[in-house]
């Protein structure tokens, strides 16, 4: 049944392919975005667009009135974006927030859908981190990931349905690109520098293909709310050392590996059973697909590679343009 949906952070990399299915499938759909990175998503006659900043509470509200699904991708979107500014990030990724989820249930929504992180495991020293694994984030990022997580599970009732989604590091390609993920940066450096430099390589990542994460959310849109109703589930289509990538990308493109000091220590391996057994999830693409995807998008001149892509560089040309 075609529903009305809001997608704050519609117009991001995972929201840009997202709203371009969910506008496929018949849904009606609202994307809200401050579009920093650019307006892919291109003109439906289901589609509104709304351009503005999640701090504004009364924009979002009408954003969000009449939907009937909410789906909260939009925040500062990795560490070190997170780490630049730090009363910025509270104000994005934890206080608008907050205020946006009690502005979806006060209007009648019936189910928000969070997009939070894997990251919020930080390390872990288990074989597999589960959704009862306890949350130890390490940065401003991850922490605020978890706060509100733990402020939505505390706001829902019935008729308001919400649902944690713990993604892990998503790849492949989207046409809001970017290249500052794992699989997608080695991707890009195989073929335009002709060199990955690995950090490590040891440290574990959960991974998974873009179009595999969308199905999960799609499938979300219609989950029986007993089953879903303030649970959170790790998403993921398997474990992979850096180094593995990094094997893989070698292999496809012939580029050279280099090695460097560790910087980031991050390391936890996902287990995705609990989406299998409750839902009947199962991801229908491998993250070999991906970098495929990524690597042949590149080559046709797809990506541009600009600030546009790495989503550190952008913000820093916005906060140096204040």
């Amino acid at each position: 049944m075609a529903a009305a949906i809001c997608v704050v952070g519609g117009g991001g990399y995972l929201g840009t392919v997202l709203v371009r299915r969910l506008l496929d499938r018949g849904h009606a759909v609202t994307a809200f975005d401050t579009f920093w990175f650019g307006d892919h998503l291109g003109e439906h006659p289901r589609l509104r667009k709304v351009t503005g900043d999640v701090r504004d509470t009364p924009l979002v509200r009408s954003a969000m009135n009449g939907a009937d699904v909410v789906i909260l991708l939009a925040c500062l979107s990795n560490d070190p974006m997170a780490d630049i500014d730090p009363e910025f990030t509270k104000e994005v990724n934890l206080d608008a927030l907050q205020r946006l989820i009690l502005a979806a249930r006060e209007l009648g929504v019936r189910r928000l859908l969070y997009a939070s992180s894997t990251s919020v495991y930080g390390i872990q020293d288990v074989p597999r981190v589960v959704e009862s694994t306890p949350m130890k984030p390490l940065t401003l990022y991850s922490r605020y990931k978890a706060e509100i997580e733990e402020f939505l599970t505390s706001q829902l009732e019935d008729g308001f349905t919400g649902v944690i989604v713990r993604g892990a590091t998503v790849s492949g390609y989207s046409p809001r690109m970017r290249l500052d993920l794992l699989v997608n940066l080695f991707a890009w450096l195989a073929l335009k520098k002709g060199v990955i430099t690995i950090e490590g390589g040891k440290q574990v990542r959960p991974l998974i293909h873009i179009q595999d994460l969308v199905d999960f959310y799609e499938l979300l849109l219609t989950a029986d709310p007993k089953a879903v109703q303030g649970e959170a589930f790790n998403v993921t289509a398997g474990n992979f050392t850096v180094q593995q990538i990094a094997d893989m990308v070698q292999s496809y493109t012939a580029c050279q590996l280099t090695y460097a000091e560790v910087t980031d220590w991050r390391s936890y391996p996902a287990d995705g059973e609990k989406a299998a057994r409750v839902l009947g999830y199962r991801t229908r693409r491998t993250i070999e697909d991906a970098m495929v995807e990524v690597c042949d998008a590149i080559k046709a001149g797809k990506i541009g590679g600009d600030s546009s892509n790495f989503n550190l560089r952008r913000y820093k040309e916005l906060v140096e343009a204040r």
